[in-house]
């Protein structure tokens, strides 16, 4: 694995004809992308998916997804991500956009839909029904993305804007037909592991995320290791890491400053955690950058 944690924006994919350039869709992803996705990476761009056929993983922040037929993915812009493998005949629909390319009347942004929350889950399968519905919304505006028009630009954000209404009839229909019944230490995780995404920049302790669900931290981890196969504290230890590894990687930071971001008492603290969890310090992970 990588030890840096770089940020891509939608421009890297230029190649793949990204015109206009706040909006990219790919018929079938490439086999080879301009970018490292094997490795850990962030992208400023928001992400839509069908996949077609074959399968493949995918891990978001602290979750790992299996993408197979059927499946819709959706990944909101900077979270950490990392394609484990996919197999050879695998193939998707996807749709890039950032989000100053929706037009701005009304101010109208993709984070209010509950699947662009970086906490919610990145994948799900949809029932035929929805999915058919989805994909022809997909194609649409796959078309209106391929062919040329007076009006292009605006076709392809009036599109977009329906798939994204698309996408949250589909999203929160299998939601709550996942959630429905689902074993409540496997609840306990999910919720866990979205705490962690949202605050390990300023809390490193058990018992904080415990008291956040309301019991004890060996109840935590308990249940925590029944569910994923590891502890609770490694879990925040990978965020926390994660997050470091990506600040060291601005030069624009010193030490101190990311030891501040990362809410540690001082540069010391953060050494000698980062050492503690990396092998390295600081200073010396840079050096290898």
């Amino acid at each position: 694995m990588s030890t840096t944690i770089p940020t891509f924006p939608l421009s890297v994919l230029a190649a793949y004809a990204a015109t206009p350039a706040g909006v990219l869709l790919l018929a079938r992803e490439p086999a080879t992308l301009p970018v490292p996705c094997f490795q850990p990476f962030r992208s400023s761009y928001y992400t839509l998916g069908l996949c077609l056929q074959g399968c493949a993983e995918l891990q978001v922040n602290l979750e790992t997804y299996r993408v197979e037929p059927g499946s819709l993915l959706v990944v909101p812009a900077h979270c950490i991500k990392q394609w484990r493998c996919r197999s050879a005949d695998f193939a998707s629909l996807d749709v890039l956009f950032t989000a100053d390319f929706l037009p701005p009347a009304g101010g109208w942004q993709p984070v209010p839909f509950a699947y662009f929350n970086s906490t919610g889950p990145h994948l799900l399968p949809l029932q035929s029904g929805l999915y058919d519905r989805l994909q022809v919304a997909f194609e649409q505006l796959y078309r209106s993305y391929q062919e040329p028009h007076r009006h292009r630009t605006g076709l392809l954000q009036s599109k977009l804007q329906v798939l994204l209404y698309e996408t949250d009839a589909a999203y929160t229909t299998s939601v709550d037909a996942a959630t429905t019944g689902l074993p409540r230490a496997q609840v306990i995780a999910r919720q866990f592991k979205q705490l962690v995404h949202t605050h390990c920049r300023v809390e490193r302790h058990l018992a904080f995320y415990a008291s956040q669900l309301c019991i004890t931290p060996k109840h935590l981890t308990e249940t925590v290791r029944v569910v994923t196969g590891r502890g609770a504290a490694s879990l925040i230890a990978e965020a926390v890491t994660l997050e470091a590894r990506l600040l060291l990687h601005n030069p624009a930071l010193t030490v101190a400053q990311v030891a501040d971001q990362l809410s540690f008492a001082d540069q010391s603290a953060f050494g000698r955690y980062f050492r503690h969890t990396v092998g390295l310090s600081p200073s010396a992970y840079r050096q290898q950058l």
